[in-house]
């Protein structure tokens, strides 16, 4: 099939999808105006996913185009229940409003169509975490059954959450596509359904203050901008360094990766792009925020202890990843494959706030098809378990919201929603959680590093600076309205947030004591890293002193968190409640629920093998991104609105103005960025196996290629294939290609990530050196009772073989097995 034809077919698929869903959303989402159409596309893959996730994993039925189509014909007979009511008001509902109809689907046209076009001319699949996600969608689409099997370690299941490959793999069979092709067409899908997504929030927000659908489409495309297209400050710094701005003291004051040093202006002509000598600056982006080793002497150590300064002060490198980060490397990561699905679990949150202010479900389980809402968060869970307790919790948090809105919230009632909405939500994908592992080891306090405030700025600059405006705004409002005045507002807002640091504080501490108790390898972890301490002359109270000296980042986020507080408590409802007050109650929730989540960094993370807070930083973070750009988009659209008085239009000039710059600079990094990005030496193909394989700087893998060919075409099942171990911490291209590019499971893959996924490297530590020995030994008996020891069905010999193991060890394979496939010194084995 044709890249044309392949994209045709996804996105008639997604369509059908989205409609079959529909009449079921319509009634789901009967509170908010678009009453579940905009929500519809992402509802119905999650919905036909879950479906035949759920009967491959019974075993009910196989892992095959039947399967799908009984979970579609299952999606369509509960929506054609749903609709036996509701037929005439969905035609009405489509009359009249076939202009936000048109604009949504224009959107998300737009956006597939044009992040394709970008994706062939970036058709890598070697890079980065690429070969992880492709070995996940062909191993998904190989498996018989569900949980599928692990291609990187062979006898054990997938441990990590892999619903998003189980819907790429559910649209390739439906497309009948090549794994490359779903890995290119992939990335360009998830990237319009988030848009489309974020614009279904906004557009909703709306048309909830305002019944006019064209400020709807515009602020809803600017949510879909702020989401997957803009990015953070670090751009304008990379101009700024190269064309030499700023004094030494400035730079080394932000404190950036690789741009600590001033820049010099290039001497031979104008400044060129790239803008440094490596193309790829615009990774620091995603590294803009970083920690130091509590072993070394940081220069903000040194400055409160007295201490010399270590001279070659490593970075401790934190991941501060935000969405067009995420689409223009192009991993298909969980993080951004769940954009779109979270961004209905705030439609549903909407919905349901909707619904309790209006006093029209008293109880969660009284509202109609409630069960989708347990369905929808477990679903959640399973593509990116993070993002599961920070959208149960609002979604929770916002019916109760409204529900006091109306005078009916109860404590005890929001407690039972969310016990019994994360129990359903377990239970529901209980097949999932049973094979699953996990590298989490516990909590732990952040005794040693804080965030910076200028990194902070850098990262989420424009939503600050309109999350500031906007709340200026409504405290204006608020003390005109005489239910709050400038000075009690200040001092609760201060008090409030230096009793937040306190309690914060006291519960890491009291956090890291119970984890003591109860956590060996955490307990021996600490033991060792206070012996390094002590050798080092350095102590914890100098660390204390140090975090300190800079609390501006933690006091910032707690004076939000408080003032956000204060201004809802005045805002309580009254005679004179408006839908602009109910509204902008829901939006400050938002606001409110990022805040936390970056303030909880700055108190406690969670551990696994890095023992640092580099996962939950960019988690938290990115979830913080999620919830500030749809609430921002929603406060432009308020600030930008209001009385036509002079000092009005004048404040709403100024208010744009200001608005207008930041977004303008943090749209810098895409427009740089993707130009750097495009890769002018390969052929354009969605084809991201085709891609890299025609890519000159890959010259070795046609053979590899065709060898990976030859596998799918003539085995079935999951033999096991031995290739040579990706044993180092960098993917490099050679490494695990076959069973990367097939699904086949090998006995040790990418050693690293499968000992992040499982926690520990017992299995694939005993592995290693057995894979040694069948490649290098002389000894046929001994390489035979290895190969049946691990019931070795292929045994692969290329490139990275022949480089890394000797020609005697390999020459022996030619008098013990049939060759079933040759080209060049590529060879495989059938291992009888």
């Amino acid at each position: 099939m044709s890249d044309v034809g392949a994209f045709l077919a996804w996105w008639i698929i997604i369509q059908v999808s989205g409609l079959a869903a529909w009449p079921l959303a319509f009634r789901l989402l009967r509170w908010l105006p678009d009453r579940g159409y905009l929500f519809a596309k992402p509802l119905g893959l999650l919905i036909v996913s879950y479906l035949f996730w759920l009967l491959v994993s019974l075993r009910l039925l196989p892992n095959t185009v039947v399967g799908i189509l009984v979970a579609f014909a299952i999606l369509i007979t509960a929506s054609a229940l749903a609709s036996r009511r509701e037929e005439i008001s969905l035609r009405g509902w489509l009359r009249d409003h076939r202009q936000l109809v048109i604009s949504y689907e224009l959107l998300f046209a737009s956006a597939f169509v044009g992040w394709a076009i970008f994706r062939a001319h970036v058709p890598d699949v070697s890079t980065a975490e690429k070969p992880m996600e492709l070995a996940f969608i062909n191993a998904v689409s190989r498996s018989a059954f569900f949980p599928p099997h692990d291609p990187w370690l062979a006898g054990y299941p997938i441990a990590y959450y892999y619903f998003g490959y189980v819907m790429l793999s559910l649209l390739g069979k439906l497309s009948g596509v090549s794994a490359g092709i779903i890995f290119g067409l992939g990335n360009a899908f998830w990237f319009a359904l988030s848009a489309a997504s974020a614009f279904a929030v906004v557009a909703d927000l709306v048309l909830l203050t305002v019944r006019k659908v064209g400020p709807a489409v515009v602020f809803g495309t600017c949510g879909a901008i702020m989401l997957v297209l803009m990015g953070n400050l670090e751009a304008p710094l990379e101009v700024g360094h190269a064309l030499g701005w700023g004094s030494p003291q400035f730079w080394t004051w932000l404190d950036v990766q690789d741009l600590n040093e001033p820049g010099t202006l290039p001497q031979n002509g104008p400044l060129a792009w790239p803008l440094r000598s490596d193309e790829g600056w615009w990774w620091r982006a995603s590294w803009l925020i970083h920690d130091y080793p509590a072993t070394s002497v940081s220069p903000r150590l040194a400055a409160v202890t007295g201490l010399s300064p270590d001279p070659n002060t490593t970075f401790e490198g934190l991941i501060d990843e935000f969405p067009q980060f995420s689409f223009l490397l192009g991993d298909l990561h969980p993080h951004s494959m769940n954009l779109s699905f979270v961004l209905i679990a705030i439609g549903l949150a909407l919905n349901l706030y909707q619904s309790g202010g209006k006093g029209e479900a008293r109880s969660f389980w009284r509202i109609p098809w409630w069960f989708v809402y347990p369905l929808i968060l477990g679903g959640i869970s399973f593509m990116n378990t993070w993002d599961m307790p920070t959208y149960g919790f609002l979604i929770v948090a916002a019916f109760s919201l409204g529900k006091w809105q109306a005078g009916r919230f109860r404590v005890c009632d929001g407690l039972r929603d969310l016990i019994i909405l994360g129990g359903l939500s377990w239970l529901l994908y209980l097949p999932f959680y049973h094979s699953f592992t996990s590298q989490v080891m516990g909590l732990w306090p952040n005794l040693f590093n804080g965030t910076r405030a200028p990194q902070f700025f850098l990262m989420f600059g424009p939503f600050i600076v309109i999350g500031l405006l906007f709340g200026w705004r409504l405290l204006v409002e608020t003390i005109r309205a005489q239910r709050l005045r400038l000075c009690t507002f200040g001092l609760l807002s201060a008090g409030g947030a230096v009793g937040l640091i306190i309690l914060a504080a006291g519960a890491a501490l009291a956090l890291g004591a119970v984890m003591l108790r109860v956590s060996n390898p955490l307990r021996e972890w600490w033991t060792g890293l206070l012996a390094q301490l002590t050798d080092r002359g350095i102590t914890l109270a100098d660390h204390v002193l140090a975090r300190l000296s800079d609390p501006w980042v933690p006091f910032f986020l707690a004076c939000a968190i408080t003032a956000i507080a204060v201004i809802g408590w005045a805002n309580r409802p009254a005679k004179d409640y408006t839908a602009n007050n109910r509204l902008t109650h829901f939006v400050l929730l938002l606001f409110l629920i990022g805040l936390l989540l970056t303030f909880v960094t700055e108190f406690a993370y969670i551990v696994d093998i890095f023992h640092s807070r580099k996962n939950t930083l960019f988690k938290f973070y990115y979830q913080a991104w999620t919830l500030w750009s749809v609430a921002s988009a929603y406060a432009m659209y308020y600030l930008l609105s209001g009385p036509s008085r002079i000092r009005g239009r004048v404040w709403r000039m100024a208010a744009g103005a200001i608005m207008a710059v930041l977004i303008g600079l943090s749209l810098l990094y895409p427009a740089l960025a993707i130009s750097t990005r495009l890769d002018s030496k390969t052929p354009p193909a969605l084809d991201g196996i085709l891609g890299t394989v025609n890519s000159p700087l890959y010259p070795n893998a046609r053979d590899a290629y065709a060898a990976a060919q030859w596998l799918n075409q003539n085995v079935v099942g999951t033999p096991i294939l031995l290739e040579a171990s990706d044993d180092n911490a960098t993917l490099r291209p050679a490494r695990s290609r076959l069973s990367a590019w097939t699904g086949l499971p090998t006995l040790v893959g990418w050693y690293e990530h499968e000992t992040q996924w499982r926690g520990n490297d017992e299995v694939q530590r005993q592995r290693l050196p057995d894979i040694t020995t069948i490649y290098s030994t002389a000894d046929e008996d001994l390489a035979r009772s290895l190969l049946q020891r691990y019931n070795v069905a292929y045994i692969f010999v290329g490139d990275r073989e022949r480089k890394q193991y000797p020609a005697l060890g390999l020459a022996k394979f030619d008098r013990m097995f049939p060759i079933v496939f040759q080209q060049g010194d590529t060879k495989i084995y059938r291992a009888p």
